[in-house]
């Protein structure tokens, strides 16, 4: 896929609170860097769910697919009306693939996602998305607490660790 004409930002959204939280510091980021906003929502599709029936004349997968079309359409229609242009963008696979490889495509001027937070065992055994992504990424990645929402300030200063290992130089 050919990398956008306008500057963009990738807002990964998985439509929990902390997703949202992340998309109103997207748009914030955008009208700060006259950008478009790319949507992008990855769907994870488990195997199956017990005690579900699916329809004669459709598969799970469609279904899940569809309802996940549905609810990127509506967060889309949510941040219309902002001055900004907004894209979505939905893929099945694992979340933290389906942002870096989209990123890859477009080269965005960041990504912004919501991060939980998990530590302990939680996180040992659920990973994080973001933590993937921020390893991955090869532009900003801009990581949104839940009670970041609305809490907008001018980005100044950016952090960047560095263990001067070879892997750690541009």
């Amino acid at each position: 896929m050919e990398p956008h004409t306008a500057p963009v930002i990738l807002a990964a959204t998985d439509f929990s609170a902390t997703a949202a939280a992340a998309l109103d510091w997207a748009v914030e980021l955008a009208r700060q860097q006259g950008a478009g906003i790319e949507l992008i929502h990855a769907v994870t599709i488990p195997p199956s769910i017990p005690g579900y029936i699916p329809s004669a004349d459709t598969d799970f997968q469609e279904e899940v697919i569809r309802a996940a079309e549905t609810r990127l359409a509506e967060a889309a229609v949510g941040l219309t009306g902002q001055g900004i242009a907004i894209t979505t963008f939905l893929l099945p696979g694992t979340p933290s693939q389906v942002i870096l490889e989209r990123a890859d495509a477009v080269s965005p001027l960041a990504i912004v996602l919501g991060t939980r937070g998990l530590t302990g065992l939680k996180h040992l055994l659920l990973g994080s998305t973001a933590q993937r992504v921020v390893h991955g990424a090869r532009c900003p990645v801009l990581a949104v607490h839940p009670g970041d929402l609305g809490k907008h300030r001018t980005i100044r200063t950016i952090l960047v660790p560095t263990d001067f290992s070879p892997a750690a130089v541009f």
